[in-house]
């Protein structure tokens, strides 16, 4: 729905027409919106959340997993500091 293609922004502007076309049939951009949408979300119900494609292609789930207990924490003292404050 974004202005650009993301197969360009994966291989970089200069990506001949057939890797970006084989990138997107890989991906499944061809599908119309709505086929996309309902694969995204029965990957979700599924607790697929997909693999990054700029962090060295590791699963989000693995990444998120990675950096909660920082949040996590940072959110913890944060609201510390917010209590005391107020």
């Amino acid at each position: 729905m974004i202005p650009g293609d993301v197969a360009v922004s994966i291989l970089g502007d200069g990506a001949n027409a057939e890797r970006v076309a084989a990138l997107r049939e890989q991906m499944g951009l061809n599908d119309p919106w709505y086929v996309q949408y309902g694969r995204w979300a029965k990957d979700i119900v599924r607790g697929d959340l997909g693999t990054s494609l700029f962090i060295a292609n590791k699963p989000v789930k693995d990444l998120i997993a990675e950096h909660l207990p920082i949040t996590v924490n940072l959110a913890v003292y944060t609201m510390t500091v917010a209590v005391i404050v107020g």
